[in-house]
């Protein structure tokens, strides 16, 4: 007997449905792992009353690691829901809360923002003063606006999550160091902060947001509309 294999090949260890449901499950969201289950198990049971035996059930749900596989691909993992945003309510709490979700972003890069617009003032010509000062207002206004976004009637996932990608502070601050990026390829000598390899890391993090936020809106879209599709009675 070899110390190395097990008694039994693996293979041909009986399997139950909870541990091929726990198998092709794994990873999937909560909610997104219960329906899986609870469908699953009702079509167990369904076939197990037309007189199919519980082998013959597993054998064509086929192989679990190659199910969860494909079930990543069609149902949110763990973590992506929370890349879809519910949203906020009309009225003070919904606009409060968008306040306080950037707080300390928005806190920190108003004061520096107004510290640089107040150095330059005193330094150099009121033009590039007067940007800083717009750029001031934005940040201050983008809770505002992502709050008007996000707020009303209920929207589509796809909708949420490129309303709220537009809105984020992050966005912003990673379109103004494209915009900066070209304003110098445009104009070298125009001088000022050179571009850093690390804003090219940020700008490749927050576009990766966005697609990630998108990926897990496209499933739970596609979700929705085979749910509806289920529901129609066809004639």
């Amino acid at each position: 007997m070899s110390f190395f294999l097990p008694a039994r090949p693996w293979n041909r260890e009986p399997q139950t449905p909870e541990r091929w449901l726990e198998l092709a499950t794994e990873g999937l969201e909560a909610g997104a792992a219960e329906q899986v289950r609870a469908e699953s198990l009702a079509q167990l049971a369904g076939a197990q009353q037309a007189g199919q035996s519980q082998a013959e059930v597993l054998g064509g749900w086929g192989d679990p690691n190659a199910a969860n596989a494909r079930l990543r691909r069609s149902h949110l993992q763990g973590g992506e829901a929370a890349r879809i945003p519910a949203g906020y309510a009309r009225g003070w709490p919904g606009l409060r809360a968008a306040y306080c979700e950037h707080l300390f972003f928005t806190v920190m890069s108003s004061l520096l923002v107004l510290l640089a617009f107040w150095m330059t003032l005193l330094r150099e010509p009121a033009p590039r003063a007067l940007w800083l000062g717009v750029i001031y207002v934005l940040i201050l206004l983008l809770p505002l606006l992502r709050w008007y976004a996000l707020s009303g009637p209920a929207q589509p996932p796809v909708t949420r999550v490129w309303r709220s990608w537009l809105t984020k502070p992050e966005t912003w601050l990673a379109l103004l160091m494209v915009g900066r990026a070209l304003w110098q390829l445009a104009f070298p000598d125009a001088g000022g902060p050179s571009v850093q390899w690390w804003h090219l890391i940020f700008v490749i993090y927050v576009l990766s947001e966005l697609w990630l936020g998108l990926k897990a809106a496209r499933k739970v879209q596609a979700q929705s509309g085979e749910q509806v599709q289920s529901g129609v009675p066809h004639g």
